[in-house]
This record gives structure tokens, C-alpha cells and sequence, in this order.
């Protein structure tokens, strides 16, 4: 008899659970982390373009999380050094935020999928 045999557990039971979706979105964040990897560092320009543009926006979403647009009374070179660091910040953090929240998301997608499927 073969393992699953004994416990009557299958993949799909492992994926519907709670370990299950923690693996599922671990190896999916790593799978996009070399995606964008690559299409930043050795892929076209118009390809490192996007994945500069792609990480730059959910970097930008995370450290509005953390620091809030707060302009009291900045001069104009101020708001644009601001903007400038930011955006370059935005970008590298981005580098390693962008595949979390998309892997969280398909993660959860797929996960909720198979849970429906196994339910019928």
C-alpha cells in the first residue's frame, strides 16, 4: 500500500491546508523573486524597464505604509530629493515586496480554488 493509501491523505487535501498554502506561496514568491531577477538584470530593456516599474510600485505601496506623505512646508528641491530617494528606495525594496504580494495573491487564489473543487 502506498502511503497516502494508509493516512487517506492526497495533494489536494495538503494544499487545502493551512501548511499546504504557506508551501504553495513560498514556492511561487521564489519561482517570481527569479522572474523578476531576470527580467531586471539580463532581459531587454524594455523588459527591466517593467520589472523596475513593477517592483518600484509595490515598493512605493509599502513605504507609504511605513512613512506617510507629510509635506508641512518643504521647498520645491526638497519635495522632488524627497521623491527622487523615495522612488529609488521604492524600487530595491520593491525587489523583494512585488513577489511576496503576488505570490500571497495567487497563493490565496489557488488555494481557495482547490478548496472549492474538493468541496463539490
Amino acid at each position: 500500500m502506498k502511503n497516502n493509501q494508509i493516512t487517506g491523505a492526497t495533494f489536494k487535501d495538503f494544499l487545502v491546508s493551512r501548511n499546504g498554502k504557506h508551501l504553495l506561496v513560498g514556492v511561487l514568491c521564489i519561482v517570481i523573486w527569479g522572474i523578476i531577477f531576470s527580467l531586471w538584470m539580463g532581459g531587454s530593456q524594455e523588459a527591466s524597464m517593467f520589472a523596475i516599474v513593477l517592483c518600484a510600485f509595490f515598493g512605493w505601496r509599502k513605504l507609504s505604509r511605513i512613512q506617510p506623505v507629510t509635506f508641512v512646508f518643504f521647498s520645491g528641491m526638497a519635495i522632488f530629493v524627497y521623491i527622487f530617494v523615495k522612488g529609488i528606495l521604492s524600487a530595491v525594496i520593491g525587489m523583494f515586496v512585488a513577489p511576496w504580494v503576488i505570490a500571497s495573491w495567487l497563493g490565496e487564489r489557488l488555494h481557495n480554488a482547490t478548496r472549492n473543487a474538493m468541496k463539490r
